[in-house]
């Protein structure tokens, strides 16, 4: 209920009393479980974290110091995959980073910290390695950033592109072509 309420609302718009209500329990029961709403707010963006670790772990190659161009694209497809099938699964995951990581500040570090450190820091030396940096004249940094905005972007604004495209309703077809766009940008020869 309280990642609802924040993916929602943004950390501001949401009310403790609100969640407690929404989740069926007295409001004291969240100041004795979590404490303050930012600490409410932490275990909500620390359950996004664990989810996320578990998503991408898959595509953690075993060693990655002689690791080869295939390795690393092979490494990048599985991850796109499981971080589009994550963020489809629980599309509150796009909207909370959305409210969350536009702002600066303390709840934006922490954000940073836990939902993007970790898969920035597996996935850029894939996607240098798999031949999306220098040969491409892209850097990685960036190409970080920017599929994971369309990612994010995608899955968030979703209820407009149905509207516009009544194949993107289903949910396979939307998973499948939101993967195939962002390996199409980060490997060309792939998404086609």
């Amino acid at each position: 209920m309280a990642l609802k309420a924040f993916a929602t609302h943004g950390f501001d718009g949401a009310g403790v009393r609100q969640i407690a209500a929404d989740a069926g329990v007295d409001p004291s029961l969240i100041a004795h479980q979590f404490g303050s709403k930012a600490d409410l707010w932490r275990a909500a963006v620390d359950l996004l974290s664990g989810q996320l670790a578990s998503s991408i772990a898959v595509a953690r190659p075993a060693n990655d110091a002689d690791l080869g161009q295939e390795q690393a694209r092979q490494a990048l497809s599985v991850a796109v995959s499981h971080l589009v099938d994550l963020t489809c699964e629980n599309p509150l995951i796009a909207k909370f980073v959305m409210n969350e990581i536009v702002g600066q500040g303390e709840r934006s570090e922490y954000v940073f910290a836990k939902l993007i450190r970790p898969p920035h820091d597996l996935l850029v030396p894939l996607i240098a390695a798999a031949g999306g940096g220098a040969s491409r004249a892209i850097d990685p940094e960036v190409a970080f950033f920017a599929f994971n905005g369309a990612i994010v972007t995608a899955v968030a604004s979703r209820p407009f592109l149905n509207r516009m495209s009544a194949s993107a309703a289903s949910e396979v077809y939307f998973r499948n072509q939101l993967k195939r766009a962002v390996l199409a940008q980060l490997l060309p020869d792939v998404g086609g």
